[in-house]
């Protein structure tokens, strides 16, 4: 979310949301990602700018080391952002600066979900296709730390989700943006940029033919019905299973043009039980089985309208936790009178 804030109520660290302008003066003062600080903030009293566009953070509740990774990762969305736009508008763009974004955010991995949770909670639709590839790259990090893969290829890893998507900058825009359904010829437009984003990557030597491979393959499924070249398990490697449970699993919880967020917990049964034979099963049982703990302290809202904080979760029914309520527990695995409606 962004608000609009007086100057002096502006603090050190607050993350500029817009490009500033000396207002009547085509003349920039600070852009979009900018971080506040005192000569920042000269600048701004000197142009007569008293009112500014800033992200959100909501600094009371946030910690201080979450909040710096989070003003890292609007710094990272931002050149992501412009890099896809330069793709988009035929610009020679240099791929491995894409490809050695967020060192920063993989050095500090602990604090990754939190970063990506209050993110989401911020972010509109309006900036999906960008926030998308940040997120399942930070996911499949994740995923590859709790594999037990070696430091290169966690790296891989991320890289791969960063790019997964690239080739989504030669489809047009508003197809992307699309709010209602696409049409099976819109759909085959989409379709198309693994291939695409395959073929932006194919000329540089320092991504390693294992993050290519995860750019084309990331929509295949292990049972031969995914896109582009309709693969089985045994022929789609590592990386693109990876890559594809977080893709996955960050649609599903993000707020998208043409549909809703859903609640992790609504997630986790659904890729237990829709995404039989899609994803690979070690690598989603994997990423079920650490993501969901995380969840553990989170304050959620109830079909009652009662406000909670999630105090278990079952390692065999993620999707039921226990939430502890003002007026006690209770165990949604053990009741049809509550579910967990949205997260807070």
């Amino acid at each position: 979310m962004k608000i609009r804030k007086h100057l002096k109520d502006c603090k050190n660290g607050d993350v500029i949301a817009e490009d500033i302008y000396i207002p009547g003066r085509n003349i920039p003062i600070a852009v979009e990602g900018n971080v506040i600080d005192n000569k920042l903030m000269d600048r701004l009293i000197e142009g007569r700018v008293f009112r500014v566009l800033v992200e959100d953070f909501s600094l009371n509740v946030v910690p201080e080391k979450t909040r710096k990774l989070m003003v890292q990762y609007t710094h990272d969305l931002k050149r992501y952002k412009q890099l896809f736009q330069d793709i988009a508008s035929g610009k020679k763009v240099d791929l491995e600066e894409i490809a050695d974004m967020s060192k920063g955010l993989l050095e500090n991995s602990e604090d990754i979900f939190r970063v990506v949770e209050s993110i989401k909670s911020l972010r509109g639709s309006d900036e999906y296709t960008y926030t998308h590839s940040i997120n399942v790259a930070l996911y499949s990090m994740m995923i590859a730390k709790w594999m037990g893969l070696d430091e290169r290829s966690i790296e891989d890893v991320m890289k791969a989700g960063l790019l997964h998507d690239i080739g989504k900058a030669k489809v047009p825009k508003w197809i992307l943006d699309k709010k209602g359904p696409l049409t099976e010829a819109e759909f085959d437009k989409i379709k198309e940029h693994p291939l695409i984003g395959y073929e932006l990557c194919g000329g540089i030597d320092s991504i390693r033919s294992d993050v290519k491979e995860a750019v084309l393959l990331h929509h295949e499924k292990m049972d031969g019905t995914g896109y582009p070249q309709e693969l089985g398990a045994a022929d789609i490697g590592l990386y693109a299973k990876i890559v594809a449970v977080a893709d996955v699993y960050d649609a599903m919880t993000s707020e998208r043009p043409y549909k809703a967020r859903k609640t992790p917990f609504e997630v986790f049964k659904e890729l237990k039980e829709s995404e039989y034979g899609k994803l690979d099963i070690e690598v989603k049982n994997v990423f079920l089985q650490n993501i969901a703990f995380f969840y553990v302290g989170a304050k959620v809202k109830l079909n009652t309208g009662e406000v909670g904080e999630v105090a278990f979760v079952y390692p065999h029914k993620l999707d039921k936790p226990i939430v502890k309520l003002e007026n006690g527990l209770v165990d949604i695995s053990k009741t049809e009178s509550y579910e967990i409606k949205e997260l807070i």
